[in-house]
């Protein structure tokens, strides 16, 4: 197993990350960095991309990069932070029937409830997608940026690099989604999820573009309209 981080302007938190993942899961981390500022992060491996190359882009070359060197990969978010009894090796072994697991994060730490982003996919028309939450453990068609992966599931899909962020997470899974990928949801693998917007060298050049690449993704799957039930958390 090996970790992915993709970073961007977030040093501290993805030092944290780093540690986390060494002290907890004792792997190799991959680190890709699109700053361009020389930071350190204490990982494994380093790539420095070209500035602001997107998450999308930055995580294709840090999953490129990683499936070299082992076949389960440990996608992560620079804002996570792995805890003691996280579920993540006990989970890998579903690997074998699933080509993507994936787990529970805790929105700002344990003292939070979990915070759920697994969906089903619906079309009930054309041009228009509903998505619905799946808070059991079973089969989704989307979910967060945690989980663990067969390496060859990136020979078929990677993410798609016109999405820079946002619209780049859901545009992945909706990829799985066609190429018949299974994602898993096992809810006794988990992470910390210590959102980090804190820095205006990170939230303004990243958030200012959100709604760029939400209009983006409707008009790639040529959606008029998306439609969302509240899926943030257990009734």
């Amino acid at each position: 197993m090996i970790a992915v981080i993709k970073t961007f302007r977030r040093e501290d938190s993805c030092r944290r990350c780093v540690d986390s993942v060494h002290g907890e899961l004792d792997i190799p981390v991959v680190v890709v960095d699109d700053s361009c500022d020389g930071e350190d992060f204490g990982s494994d491996y380093l790539i420095r991309t070209p500035f602001d190359v997107g998450l999308s882009a930055g995580r294709n070359f840090g999953v490129k990069f990683a499936s070299r060197l082992d076949d389960t990969i440990l996608l992560l978010d620079d804002d996570h932070v792995i805890a003691p009894e996280n579920g993540i090796h006990d989970a890998a072994w579903m690997l074998h029937k699933y080509d993507l697991v994936t787990g529970v994060p805790y929105m700002h730490g344990r003292h939070n409830p979990p915070y759920y982003w697994e969906w089903l996919f619906d079309f009930p028309a054309p041009r228009e997608m509903v998505v619905r939450p799946q808070h059991e453990r079973g089969i989704v068609h989307a979910a967060n940026n945690f989980f663990l992966a067969r390496a060859s599931v990136f020979d078929e899909v990677l993410w798609d690099e016109d999405f820079k962020i946002s619209a780049e997470h859901l545009d992945f899974y909706m990829q799985l989604y066609f190429a018949n990928k299974t994602v898993f949801y096992e809810t006794n693998m988990t992470v910390d999820h210590l959102q980090d917007t804190s820095s205006a060298r990170y939230s303004d050049f990243r958030l200012g573009r959100l709604d760029q690449y939400d209009k983006a993704f409707m008009e790639k799957w040529d959606f008029v309209s998306l439609t969302a039930t509240d899926h943030t958390r257990m009734p």
